[in-house]
């Protein structure tokens, strides 16, 4: 998913967040959360409820291109939230899709929701309907 597309998808989530240019993505969100606090005439216009309200409410993708970063992402969201993504078809960092989390220190768990989980709640599936 671009980054136009996680906007427009976040700002769907979330009622007015769309005049505040909420990109959908987690490192933003203090940002997001300061411009809230700081101007309410011009983020809170339609609603009340503040930005980090929504964080684990909505599912963002595995793409950050850096360990780190994902670990800030899943302590922000929790794994549940997660999806395995790619810059398909653009080789623009993770050529091997999902390799870096695999390699990662996370637990299997969190690996799992990453890899599957989260997209089967997403999509409302179970596990079962799926070859182990």
């Amino acid at each position: 998913m671009s980054e136009v597309s996680t906007t427009v998808s976040a700002s769907g989530a979330t009622p007015g967040a769309g005049r505040n240019g909420w990109h959908g993505h987690c490192a933003r969100s203090e940002r997001i959360q300061h411009g809230f606090d700081c101007r309410p005439d011009l983020v809170a216009i339609d609603n009340p409820v503040e930005p980090r309200k929504y964080l684990g409410k909505f599912w963002v993708d595995s793409i950050t291109h850096d360990p780190l970063m994902l670990e800030y992402v899943i302590k922000l969201v929790g794994s549940k939230r997660v999806t395995l993504g790619s810059d398909y078809p653009f080789p623009l960092g993770d050529l091997e899709i999902g390799k870096f989390i695999e390699e990662s220190p996370f637990p299997k768990k969190v690996k799992e929701d990453i890899f599957a989980n989260s997209t089967l709640e997403w999509l409302d599936m179970d596990k079962k309907h799926f070859r182990q």
